[in-house]
C-alpha cells in the first residue's frame, strides 16, 4: 500500500539527522507537531534527500522493501 505524500510539504536537504538532537532541530525547524512525525527519505534513483512530516501512526514496511520520495 503506498501513501500519497504529494499534498505534503517536502523539503530537499543535503542529509538526514545522525542522532536525536539533530532529530528534534529538524522536526522542529519544519514544523512537525505531536500529531505529526519527522521522516527523512531518499528519492527513488538515490541521489536526493528529502525530509518532512506526516501524520501516520504506523507505517509498514514490508522486509525487502525500500521506502522512497
Amino acid at each position: 500500500m503506498c501513501h500519497d505524500v504529494s499534498k505534503l510539504p517536502v523539503y530537499q536537504t543535503g542529509h538526514c539527522p545522525k542522532n536525536q538532537k539533530e532529530l528534534n532541530e529538524r522536526s522542529s525547524a519544519i514544523n512537525c507537531t505531536h500529531a505529526s512525525r519527522y521522516m527523512c527519505l531518499p528519492n527513488e534513483q538515490l541521489t536526493e534527500l528529502f525530509e518532512f512530516c506526516f501524520t501516520l501512526s504506523k507505517m509498514g514496511i514490508n522486509e525487502g522493501k525500500a521506502i522512497s520520495v
